[in-house]
């Protein structure tokens, strides 16, 4: 055998080792949810139970496809017990509504294994908290600060009519009697602001939106 016709085959058997999966683990199986993802789920009779469901993949038939989804990209899952129908939402956002094609869920929590049927569920829910998703730009980052300047301001004139000292909490209604609309500016970003203490700067959750 001549060196090419080695070295041809060595390429060969790699593409192999690397496009085929090992026995018995399929190439499009989806990933199994992690053992700390945690579920609520409501029932009927309005009980919580906070648990592990043993279920990898619950499946949704809907107008399109019979669907198989990882219950690690699950958010909830709610079901109308009276149409018969589970509307899915996942953590990325997307939508979909169709029929659960099971009978009942088994759950693993403090109370031992559960076999729950789902007539009695009326919703699963994940979790896992989903950052925020903001839509930023400069003009928009420009308008919070300017929001955060009128929120210190207000912080000021109040502390000096209360006679509040560094450290002190802040009453929120009453700062906002000094801020222009007389209310809790509005993040163009989607942000969300903590007026802090006496002080201490107010701050904006969305990234980059800071008073210096």
């Amino acid at each position: 055998m001549t060196t090419c016709s080695v070295s041809r085959m060595m390429c060969l058997l790699v593409a192999f080792a690397v496009l085929v999966p090992p026995a018995g683990v399929r190439a499009d199986e989806p990933a199994a949810p992690p053992t700390n993802h945690h579920f609520a789920v409501e029932l009927t009779d309005s009980s919580l139970i906070v648990c592990t469901p043993q279920l990898d993949v619950p499946p949704i038939k809907t107008s399109f496809a019979d669907l198989r989804i990882p219950l690690n990209r699950v958010d909830s899952l709610k079901l109308d017990q009276e149409a018969k129908t589970v509307a899915l939402t996942l953590l990325n956002g997307d939508r979909l509504q169709g029929e659960c094609l099971l009978e009942a869920i088994t759950v693993r929590s403090l109370l031992g294994e559960l076999t729950i049927p789902l007539r009695y569920v009326t919703v699963l829910r994940s979790s896992i908290k989903k950052a925020p998703v903001f839509e930023d730009s400069p003009a928009k980052k420009n308008a919070c600060i300017n929001n955060l300047r009128q929120l210190d301001g207000g912080k000021e004139q109040w502390a000096m009519a209360t006679r509040k000292s560094q450290g002190d909490a802040v009453d929120i209604p009453g700062v906002n009697q000094y801020i222009r609309g007389n209310r809790t500016p509005v993040c163009p970003a989607g942000g969300s602001y903590d007026y802090t203490t006496i002080g201490a700067n107010p701050v904006c959750n969305v990234p980059g939106h800071s008073l210096r």
